[in-house]
């Protein structure tokens, strides 16, 4: 004869399996606070290589990444803010995996660990998407998204440090996800930084039927000889951040040549994009200063690191102009839509929609015998060590 079920065990065996349901929950989030840790570290990753090597990370036209990683901001004590998150996603994998492994005893001290480490990350992020959209006025889309993945990691631990303790024991799954994130991690890593060092040739360009002469700017805006052998012709804005940047790797390579090279300059006023409002500004006097024969002068100038800032507004940007002798009345008739100054802006930038350029600063390297190559400031010192080039150049140009 059976024994009956009492209602007493029926609550028992009912508070079992729901305990066991939270248990098994409370591993799951484990996991996935894990997995998300790798992906952190897969952002910071990318972001700490590029601080390292002083590489941009691919980001969209406006350089934005390039414009916060380049604030003071993005350094605290002079350390970048890219290796502190990287410290601290690493911190919460390890703590992750190890949560398992050390069983029910040491549950609920990792979790406080990775739970306080969370609030400090997520108040970090706050912070910094505020210090980057309202004080520096720029998008870095990597930023954001180690911003969503912190505030992700955030919610999901303070789920687990409000939690019961559940009933663990590590098992083979508690080892593959950390081992697959720290691959995968690595992975993904090596993928974007190689892309970064190699992929560095701006795809696109469209050359076509236009010959050098077609290519050229006024001689005003070329430096150097009229016979040197590699000729550099540059698009870029005098805002842009990525254009800023790559300054002075051109201005070294062009003074390493010796000569041989032949260096030019046309202007692509990205003027819908924010922090570019004065770019056309920009363009139409540097245009100016060319028909006074002072276009090197204004370019110099221009691009000191002092007058970044003077370039955004319009009344920084004439007096720039007239701290190259330009006159104020000059200054005033070029920026007129119908002047000489701003149809030639036109002009270039109509050549370089022709050409398809989609970003700046982008350099059309050529020389005679030589395919035309278009590529990023990145890739200019690497291009011109290729024996093709570097024949041309006597070997001065090192890929370094």
């Amino acid at each position: 004869m059976s024994r009956p079920i009492y209602n007493s065990e029926v609550s028992t065996a009912s508070e079992t399996l729901s305990s066991r349901s939270t248990d098994n929950v409370a591993i799951l989030v484990n996991r996935i606070v894990g997995f998300l840790a790798w992906i952190g570290v897969f952002i910071a990753g990318v972001l700490t290589y590029s601080h390292m090597v002083g590489k941009q990370v691919p980001c969209g036209a406006s350089a934005g990444c390039l414009t916060v990683a380049q604030h003071p901001a993005s350094k605290w004590f002079g350390v970048p803010v890219a290796y502190i998150g990287l410290a601290g996603y690493l911190a919460l994998a390890v703590l992750s995996a190890i949560r398992p492994a050390f069983g029910k005893e040491k549950w609920r001290l990792l979790t406080n660990m990775s739970f306080f480490g969370t609030i400090f990350g997520f108040v970090v992020s706050i912070y910094f998407m505020y210090t980057s959209f309202a004080e520096i006025g720029a998008k870095c889309e990597w930023c954001i998204a180690s911003a969503i993945t912190m505030t992700i990691s955030f919610i999901l631990t303070f789920w687990l440090y409000t939690s019961p303790v559940p009933d663990v024991e590590a098992k083979p799954l508690d080892r593959i996800v950390p081992a697959f994130g720290l691959v995968a991690a690595g992975v993904a890593i090596g993928l974007v930084t190689t892309k970064m060092d190699k992929d560095m040739d701006t795809t696109g360009v469209k050359i076509g039927n236009h010959s050098l002469k077609d290519l050229l700017p006024e001689p005003a805006r070329v430096r150097g000889a009229k016979d040197a052998p590699v000729t550099i012709i540059e698009f870029a804005d005098f805002n842009c951040p990525a254009c800023r940047a790559a300054e002075p790797t051109m201005m070294e390579v062009y003074q390493s040549a010796a000569g041989k090279i032949r260096w030019a300059f046309r202007n692509v006023p990205l003027i819908k994009l924010k922090g570019h409002e004065t770019s056309m500004h920009v363009a139409t006097l540097s245009q100016l200063a060319a028909e006074k024969g002072r276009f090197w002068e204004f370019f110099d100038e221009a691009f000191k690191e002092t007058n970044t800032e003077r370039l955004k507004s319009i009344d920084g940007v004439k007096q720039v102009a007239m701290d190259v002798g330009l006159r104020a009345d000059e200054i005033e008739a070029s920026l007129d839509p119908k002047s000489s100054a701003a149809l030639a802006v036109v002009d270039d930038v109509t050549l370089s929609q022709e050409l398809d350029i989609k970003d700046t600063p982008t350099f059309l390297i050529l020389a005679e015998g030589v395919p035309p190559r278009a590529v990023t400031a990145r890739r200019i010192k690497s291009v011109l060590a290729e024996p093709a080039f570097n024949k041309l150049l006597g070997g001065v140009i090192s890929a370094q």
